[in-house]
Order: structure tokens, then C-alpha cells, then sequence
């Protein structure tokens, strides 16, 4: 019997999915945890991951290629990108 009642209340709580105008209604908006949980999955995690540990906004691209503004010849191609965080960067010729 015991796996039974156990079974029901997997059930119900699987059935009962809290919508987005419930979280908002029960927020606590004195709890900082609270009004991140009314943010997409994706901004969760980076709220997460930035408690944890210092992210890193470089970009790095391994085989990096462009053309011209005509696509008939290339300006780079499968070179590496690297583009570090708060610098400016600069692509200037002929062609650009």
C-alpha cells in the first residue's frame, strides 16, 4: 500500500506545473533568489555559474574565415579569432 500512496504523490506533483503568472503572484521580492527564478532558464544559469566562478567573455574561434563584401575572394580564412572581453578590435583595408 505504501508504494501505491507514494506512486499517487509522484503523480500529483508531477501534474502540478507552477505557470508563470503563479510564480509571479507568490515572489517575494524582498529575496533576491526569488526574482531571479522569474528569469529564463539561460539567465538562471549565468546567475549561477557568476556566484561560482569568473566567466570568461572572450571569443574564441578556431577556423575563422571571411570574405570580401562581394564573396568573390576571402579577407581571412581558417585563421583564429580571438576577441577579448572590453577591447576594441579593428578590420581595415581595401576591401572592408
Amino acid at each position: 500500500m505504501a508504494g501505491v500512496a507514494q506512486q499517487e504523490a509522484q503523480t500529483t506533483l508531477l501534474d502540478k506545473t507552477v505557470s508563470w503568472d503563479e510564480k509571479f503572484a507568490s515572489c517575494n521580492w524582498a529575496s533576491k533568489d526569488d526574482i531571479i527564478g522569474l528569469f529564463p532558464d539561460y539567465i538562471q544559469e549565468q546567475q549561477k555559474n557568476a556566484r561560482n566562478k569568473k566567466l570568461n567573455n572572450n571569443v574564441n574561434i578556431e577556423y575563422f574565415s571571411m570574405k570580401t563584401p562581394y564573396g568573390d575572394r576571402f579577407l581571412l580564412k581558417d585563421t583564429k579569432l580571438i576577441l577579448e572581453a572590453k577591447k576594441r578590435q579593428c578590420l581595415f583595408g581595401e576591401n572592408c
